[in-house]
């Protein structure tokens, strides 16, 4: 394919076999579009593609192919993107850490609750995040974050411990409400407090369904 033909390909609505060929090539930018066009198209036959992207040479092809398979659910990549949690790019490990939320599979929770003490802070946002999936044992891991000094860490552990629902949090939440950094502006331009607050209502109020 001449780079003509590539670029209208990318530019208009290629077919399958085109985004295969550029998915393929050689020009990293083309490559990368081309996988994210497949996972939008919900292109399930190039998942086993993406599987195999996923040992890339360059971390941006890895990452993309990380996200896409988490795009598509693709339960046979859990084993491959877990094996991504160890990968030396931050990106390609946070991207792993969001396809595997996005898959939900019991096999990523421990990998997940590791991801928790990960050296990338988004690789632990998102890590803290994708264990709000109601589910027990990710707990302990959780209320662990509470008392870590990332103000934002301890924001993503709130939210999911309020998804969980367990009641056992509770009074953790509610010793954080009291904490003199709970008026901290986060990122999303709320604050600790209301984050905390949200999620004991949750609590409380799953308490008060199952009497």
């Amino acid at each position: 394919m001449n780079t003509e033909n590539t670029d209208k390909a990318l530019d208009e609505k290629p077919t399958y076999e085109e985004l295969i060929s550029l998915a393929n090539g050689s020009d990293i930018e083309k490559r990368y579009h081309a996988i994210s066009k497949l996972a939008l198209r919900y292109e399930s036959r190039a998942a086993e593609m993406m599987i195999s992207f996923l040992e890339d040479k360059d971390y941006r092809i890895r990452k993309i192919s990380a996200a896409s398979l988490g795009l598509l659910k693709y339960k046979l990549a859990v084993e491959p993107l877990i094996k991504c949690l160890n990968d030396e790019d931050k990106h390609v490990r946070s991207g792993a850490v969001w396809a595997l939320e996005m898959i939900e599979d019991v096999r990523a929770l421990g990998p997940l609750i590791k991801a928790l003490n990960d050296e990338d802070e988004i690789t632990r946002y998102r890590a803290a995040n994708a264990l709000g999936s109601k589910d027990a044992r990710a707990l302990e891991p959780l209320l662990k974050c509470l008392q870590s000094p990332d103000v934002d860490l301890r924001r993503y552990a709130a939210w999911a411990l309020g998804n969980i629902g367990d009641k056992t949090a509770l009074s953790f939440l509610q010793k954080l409400y009291q904490d003199e950094k709970m008026d901290t502006l986060l990122w999303d331009g709320k604050t600790l407090r209301e984050i905390v607050t949200g999620a004991i209502e949750y609590i409380e109020e799953g308490m008060e369904r199952n009497k």
